[in-house]
């Protein structure tokens, strides 16, 4: 998630996304095997019961994925936290 979108809601951590978040609105981003693979869509549900309302498909898991976020076009997204784009 964003700063800015942490920051709104207050939440810190996915535990806390998961409880103040989840539902019909929350959209998360990710790679084209997201919503059926694991460590994506379904994992977050089993660890955290995150239930995203819909799925954007995102390019990749660094440039792309930081502009969804901050751009506001995802609520959550799968990146790679090793990318620069996010240092």
């Amino acid at each position: 998630m964003s700063k800015a979108f942490a920051d709104k809601y207050h939440v810190t951590s996915l535990d806390e996304f998961a409880r103040a978040c989840s539902g019909t609105a929350t959209v998360l981003g990710g790679p084209t095997e997201c919503p059926a693979g694991y460590p994506c869509r379904q994992s977050l549900a089993d660890v955290y019961a995150l239930r995203a309302g819909a799925f954007t498909e995102l390019p990749d898991r660094g440039p792309a994925a930081r502009a969804a976020l901050t751009g506001g076009t995802v609520s959550l997204a799968l990146i790679s936290s090793s990318d620069p784009v996010f240092a």
